[in-house]
């Protein structure tokens, strides 16, 4: 300890042992625990004042060579965002050095924490306190994501392991605007709308992360294995999974802060002099490369009549140059056993506003029945078709047109359990329909 009242203090070495923390941010993106050691601004001068004088208490400086901290605990309070926020974080062991107050510089951070739902979070590199700010490395170990449901902004709820290794740096406060890099990975994702499951994933890696966050998230590569999607769309044309991925209230005004309510809050420039995202604003997303091996869907579609159901597994897809809000067509590759027998073959594009896929079909003995509800007529079909095909499809409102040539072999057109026409094989060629 050296000190020198009133002006300056130093501490060599500061460790505490089980100590606790209330971290809260309020509705302006300000921390009500930094507000506490903001000096209060000084008086006006008065009339009686001698110019010059110092009324008030001096200022003190303090520097902290080292700080240490063994065993703490905090409990977290986000009111900053769509919806509120807390949680407990369990453990915190850390360890922080050339801490300055007023903040002169950057300090030195090393973090250890056990996370709300399981896992460990390391963080190391330096942060800032003025304005607050950070520049660190983080590693995720093991760590449940559901806790962090309110921070997506979307209805879908979301879970699943986390294994991260990622560079931060950017302002965090009075919103944060942070550039991420590095690479992660996912174990037992599960995407549903609070009832039921709409997109599970066994694993997931995620390498080339490249985002300026909340503007923009651009992923060099994805490789998934053993997924699962229920891709359902209702009578209106509207598809369950992009409706539970959209933020709600797009494009609506983010509402005026609220006036502090408290005369000891910190002076200075009000949040709402602060450029603030709306919470309703787009992110964009963009995929190089996806590569999705032995995946399976649940296809429901309300929109036909009758409503077309039926099931895919084993399916190996890759997409390239992908992007949200669609700017460009992304290149697809799609090989997949059918649901009822046989096997497609696709290369082409796929666009998602409005969804369009364009490209190349090879079939090799695929089952007609599936196509029942899309096909214009009364009469129950059965049948198996290769061929090899070119074919347009628009799902906003449907449409489909196909050419090339085609074998159709072993074709019935039933009227209920009754054949009225049978055919043994058919060769056509110059289709165009």
């Amino acid at each position: 300890l050296d000190l020198q009242w009133p002006e300056r203090i130093t501490i060599k070495q500061l460790r505490l042992r089980q100590p606790y923390a209330l971290i809260e941010r309020d509705r302006q993106a300000r921390f009500p625990l930094l507000a506490r050691f903001a000096p209060p601004p000084p008086p006006p001068e008065s009339a009686g004042t001698p110019s010059g004088s110092a009324p008030g208490a001096a200022r003190m400086a303090m520097t902290f060579e080292e700080i240490i901290v063994e065993s703490g605990n905090a409990t977290v309070v986000d009111d900053g965002g769509a919806s509120p926020v807390r949680f407990d974080i369990p453990r915190v062991d850390l360890t922080a050095r050339q801490v300055t107050w007023p903040a002169s510089g950057p300090a030195q951070l090393r973090l250890e924490a056990a996370l709300p739902a399981g896992g460990t979070l390391n963080v190391e590199g330096s942060v800032n306190a003025e304005p607050m700010s950070a520049d660190v490395t983080v590693a995720v170990k093991d760590a449940e994501i559901a806790w962090l449901q309110p921070y997506f902004g979307f209805r879908a709820r979301v879970g699943g392991r986390l294994d991260a290794n990622l560079t931060v740096s950017g302002p965090l406060a009075p919103t944060p605007r942070l550039k991420i890099s590095g690479d992660a990975g996912l174990r037992a994702l599960d995407i549903s709308d609070g009832q039921r499951s709409v997109l599970t994933t066994e694993s997931l890696r995620i390498t080339g992360i490249d985002a300026a966050w909340p503007e923009r998230i651009v992923l060099g590569r994805v490789h998934t294995r053993r997924s699962w999607a229920l891709i359902e769309r209702d009578p209106q044309g509207r598809f369950l999974l992009r409706t539970l991925l959209e933020r709600p209230g797009a494009g609506a005004p983010r509402p005026a802060p609220s006036a502090p309510s408290s005369p000891s809050a910190p002076s200075g420039p009000s949040a709402s002099s602060a450029p603030v995202a709306s919470p309703g604003s787009t992110l964009e997303f963009t995929l190089r490369e996806g590569v999705f091996e032995e995946q399976a869907a649940t296809i429901v579609d309300d929109a036909m009549t009758p409503p077309a159901r039926m099931e895919v597994a084993g399916t190996r897809f890759t997409i390239r140059d992908f992007s949200w809000p669609s700017r460009t067509p992304a290149t697809v590759e799609l090989t997949s056993p059918m649901p009822a027998g046989g096997r497609l073959d696709v290369a082409g594009t796929l666009q998602l506003e409005p969804v369009r896929l364009e490209g190349r079909a090879v079939l090799d003995g695929v089952a007609i029945e599936p196509a029942q509800p899309y096909l214009p007529i009364d009469g129950r079909v059965a049948g198996k078709v290769s061929g090899d095909l070119t074919v347009k499809i628009a799902l906003e409102p449907t449409a489909i047109q196909v050419a090339g040539q085609a074998r159709l072999q072993a074709f019935r057109l039933n009227d209920g359990d009754r054949a009225l026409v049978t055919v043994g094989r058919v060769d056509a060629a110059g289709i165009d329909i």
